[in-house]
């Protein structure tokens, strides 16, 4: 028994453990956009925030999403099956909305309020973590879902601007009454 179990446990060693994955949202590709357009936001090139402040001083920029129930969905090519911790970094900024996140169709976390600093026209970053989520090998998707606003919003051509998505392999729970 003792021989089975250290078999066992070098071979689930050698096996090859999911890697963390991180995507910079400027280089998401954007599988559907049901209100308003995406483009890369050049935010420290175009004066809207400091140098260093997010990474490459660019997003992914979702904008005139004024309609609630507007829909933007990202490509998520997953290469290993498994449970994965899901973090977002945004950013803030006055005429940004609130949104679901959604993976796979399934809702991640609570709904994300981007709207931030209505006296300057700045932007600023921040992070989120959505839980821990199952995704398949290949390509998922990670819509956001426009739910509402803040109501000190700017204006309603609510957008949002994603600088980056990361996933985290989870360790495995165990199987009730395996051992």
């Amino acid at each position: 028994p003792i021989r089975v179990l250290l078999v066992a446990a070098c071979v689930f060693a050698a096996l090859p453990a999911a890697a963390e994955e991180k995507w910079e949202g400027e280089e998401l590709r954007v599988i559907r956009c049901t209100s308003g357009e995406t483009t890369v936001w050049k935010m420290e090139e175009e004066g809207f925030a400091e140098p260093g402040l997010f990474s490459g001083g660019t997003s992914l920029y979702w904008h005139d999403a004024a309609e609630v129930g507007a829909v933007l969905e990202l490509a998520l090519p997953v290469e290993k099956a498994g449970r994965y911790a899901l973090s977002v970094g945004l950013a803030r900024y006055r005429t940004f909305g609130r949104f679901q996140f959604l993976v796979n169709g399934k809702k991640a976390g609570d709904p994300v309020d981007m709207y931030g600093h209505p006296e300057v026209d700045a932007a600023s970053p921040f992070s989120v973590t959505l839980g821990t989520v199952p995704l398949a090998a290949g390509e998922n998707v990670l819509a956001l879902r426009l739910v509402g606003t803040n109501p000190n919003t700017v204006m309603p051509n609510h957008g949002a601007g994603i600088d980056w998505i990361r996933l985290t392999p989870t360790p495995a729970s165990p199987r009730p009454g395996k051992n």
